[in-house]
């Protein structure tokens, strides 16, 4: 019996779950290495191959859990119509991160500068009174220092 995709997520999904771990939502088979949040921080990591015999590992740094994965059961080689479009398949995903990552820096670099033009130039304030340093150039917004980290 051959395993769908979803099939074998699920399966990676469960067995991480009997093992502690809770999965992300999504789970991204390209046999690259993918960083997940659990508890709030970037604790997880797995890695998924499914151009064959589905396997990986997933682990929790912070509990020092690390499982080698593979999927139970017979397996049926992927045919070169089924490669190629695995492969188009990771190309359009890892495109679609890549605009992700993209946008988010975008907005990044607006929020930045939206907080340096709002912010103010430092004269006193508590905490570099208390470590005696110098403003040299730091700002102040809402309280918080900020600098150009240039």
């Amino acid at each position: 019996m051959s395993h769908s995709t979803q099939d074998v997520i699920n399966q990676f999904k469960r067995d991480m779950l009997e093992n502690y771990i809770t999965p992300p939502e999504a789970i991204i088979g390209d046999g690259t290495i993918h960083r997940f949040k659990i508890d709030g921080k970037l604790n997880g990591a797995y890695v998924l191959h499914l151009d064959g015999r589905a396997a990986g590992y997933f682990q929790d740094f912070k509990q020092g859990i690390k499982v080698r994965w593979k999927m139970a059961g017979d397996f049926k080689p992927l045919t070169d119509a089924e490669r190629k479009a695995f492969a188009i398949e990771c190309q359009r995903q890892q495109a679609e991160r890549e605009t992700a990552e993209k946008t988010r820096h975008r907005e990044a670099v607006k929020k930045a500068a939206f907080i340096w033009k709002r912010s103010t130039p430092v004269i006193d304030h508590q905490y570099l009174i208390k470590k005696n340093v110098n403003p040299n150039g730091v700002r102040c917004y809402r309280g918080s220092l900020v600098d150009t980290a240039l």
